[in-house]
């Protein structure tokens, strides 16, 4: 319950939904179960929140090198977030009624979220809390009447990235597939205390989790009515305990919470945002707050770990519980390079070359089934897979949209999910998908069957001052696929 007498229960303890695609050809949908949540005889009501997720917001390093409509780096789906949504009551006389989304639903845009954004941050203002708004009987007679997204005015802007240049509209387009979402949800899947807090200078307070991560905190403050509490997240701290925050670019990862005035004090944890961290900046204070004022809650698609290693030595077994850490950081919708800066893509060499340690670490089967899907949505119409998947811009050599070994990953990664798991579905799902893959791969070899370097050339990308002839890498990891798909193809 919040912070009045009618109750609002949250459907679900699920983030970001329904989540990330191309939503310009697919979205997905979720469904739950809201049985115990309906107060039967009684009169209901269901509310929604709706914030620009990946939809509208920003999306990797698009404002940093200046992609997307009008080189802003947001955008790139489309300008204003609809939501379609309808409760399913089946009665027990065996009837059904459906109750969905229409223009008898109210809308307001006054409420406490002020700003949402899934890289840069969240505020929240606590003095503008609306009560029960989604709970019968709430006045909405001064909200804004629905309209349908379709209805909203048009607005053209100027496209950019990498490969070219082109007008978009960006106003609502219906996605012509919805599809049920099939990986793990997101959700909180632990707590970290706080382990220490520092004050590198009056006012400033630096809270150390202990652990880096990717994920929110719940702050716990008390404070008179409209002081702002600024936080900001950083991996490691400068010599003189400064938070460290270089390495995130463009990414404001910086949220703000404005107090309400509570005298028993206030809780809050966002929404809509995530960061990686493991050090959380607190300014804003009028008193020196308690060291549970900050406690980190650990945000991932919940793949059940599976695996665990240890050895007589201390540093390998820590280092196999990074590699944990590190996984769990870094499957947040789509199998990241990394949580914390203005990237978070779904990187396909980097998905390639760790699938294997993924599905000894956790159960990643549904994750990479949901991701699968992506990476074939967003195949070239010549046959290559993309650098990354889902795939809103192009980037690296102007007109090229992949590289050996990146592209690879969508022959190795649904091999690696059948030999480990056993499951042939996801090969008989891609197969086609696959075989255009396989036929371009073909194409682009030379006349005797030797690699070459036609994409970005991003080659071994983490050697250090020994760079590996492309054409030989794509010679390899041509010879690979090759043996993996003949196996695919036996299996089934």
């Amino acid at each position: 319950s919040l912070h009045d007498a009618l109750p609002i229960w949250r459907v679900g303890d699920a983030f970001f939904q329904p989540g990330w695609s191309d939503y310009l050809k697919r979205a997905y949908y979720r469904g739950h179960d809201v049985t115990t949540l309906v107060r039967a005889g009684g009169v209901n009501a269901l509310g929604a929140v709706v914030a620009d997720g990946w939809y509208a917001g920003y999306v990797g390093y698009g404002l940093l090198v200046g992609y997307g409509p009008n080189k802003v780096g947001r955008y790139f789906y489309g300008k204003t977030p609809a939501l379609r949504a309808q409760l399913e009551i089946d009665y027990t006389d065996g009837t059904r009624e459906t109750i969905g989304t229409d223009e008898s639903w109210r809308v307001t845009d006054r409420g406490p979220t002020r700003e949402a954004d899934l890289i840069m941050g969240e505020a929240y203002d606590a003095r503008a809390e609306l009560g029960g708004w989604s709970a019968p009987g709430y006045d909405a007679a001064a909200w804004a009447p629905a309209v349908r997204a379709e209805t909203n005015p048009r607005a053209r802007a100027l496209y950019s990235d990498a490969s070219e240049q082109k007008e978009v509209d960006l106003g609502f387009v219906a996605p012509p597939v919805l599809q049920a979402y099939s990986a793990p949800p997101i959700r909180v899947t632990q707590e970290l205390a706080a382990k220490r807090m520092s004050e590198p200078a009056p006012g400033v307070y630096v809270f150390d989790l202990g652990q880096n991560f990717a994920g929110i905190v719940r702050l716990k403050v008390k404070g008179a009515a409209g002081t702002q509490v600024r936080l900001r997240y950083g991996e490691m701290l400068h010599p003189d305990g400064r938070l460290m925050t270089e390495n995130l670019r463009k990414a404001r990862a910086t949220d703000f919470y404005t107090l309400r005035g509570d005298a028993a004090g206030e809780t809050w944890s966002p929404r809509f945002t995530y960061h990686g961290f493991q050090y959380v900046e607190l300014t804003g204070l009028a008193e020196k707050p308690a060291l549970d004022a900050i406690t980190g809650l650990v945000l991932h698609n919940d793949t059940p770990l599976a695996g665990n290693f240890e050895c007589s030595d201390p540093v390998l077994t820590q280092f196999g519980k990074n590699a944990q850490w590190t996984q769990r950081a870094n499957f947040v919708e789509v199998p990241t390079d990394c949580p914390q800066r203005d990237e978070r893509l779904g990187w396909m060499g980097d998905a390639q070359a760790y699938v294997r340690t993924a599905t000894f670490n956790a159960d990643v089967a549904a994750f990479f089934t949901k991701w699968s899907d992506d990476v074939a949505e967003a195949q070239r119409s010549f046959g290559a897979y993309p650098d990354y998947a889902p795939y809103p811009m192009a980037h690296g050599t102007p007109g090229k949209t992949f590289g050996t070994g990146w592209t690879d990953a969508g022959i190795i990664c649904p091999w690696t999910i059948w030999k480990t798991y056993g499951d042939i579905r996801m090969v008989e799902r891609h197969w086609n998908s696959m075989t255009r893959f396989m036929e371009w791969r073909h194409a682009s070899t030379t006349p005797d069957g030797l690699g070459t370097s036609l994409g970005n050339p991003w080659g071994d990308w983490l050697n250090v001052n020994e760079t590996t002839p492309v054409e030989f890498i794509d010679t390899c990891y041509h010879a690979l696929v090759c043996t993996q798909m003949a196996e695919m193809a036996d299996a089934i």
